[in-house]
C-alpha cells in the first residue's frame, strides 16, 4: 500500500480534520500539499491579488476625480457633458 500524504484537512461534512487521501509523492506529501507547491499556489493568488487590487484602486481614483470634477464643473455653470 503506498504511503498516504501526511497534511490534516478538513472533513468537509463535518467539523473534523483528516489526513489528505492522496498518495504522498514527495517527502510524504502529496502533490497539492507539498510546501513548495503551495507556496507556489499562495504566490500565484498573491500576485493575483496585488493586481487587481491595482486596478480596482486605479476605478476609484478616476471615479472620485470625474466626481469632483463634475461637481467644480456645475459649480462653474458648466455641464459635465458639454466638456466631451
Amino acid at each position: 500500500m503506498a504511503e498516504r500524504c501526511k497534511e490534516t484537512v478538513w472533513d468537509g461534512s463535518t467539523w473534523r480534520h483528516r489526513k489528505c487521501l492522496h498518495d504522498a509523492t514527495r517527502d510524504g506529501y502529496c502533490g497539492q500539499h507539498h510546501p513548495d507547491a503551495v507556496k507556489r499556489r499562495r504566490g500565484k493568488a498573491e500576485a493575483r491579488y496585488q493586481k487587481e487590487s491595482a486596478v480596482r484602486a486605479a476605478k476609484q481614483k478616476r471615479e472620485d476625480f470625474d466626481r469632483r470634477a463634475g461637481a467644480r464643473c456645475r459649480e462653474l455653470g458648466i455641464q459635465p457633458e458639454d466638456i466631451r
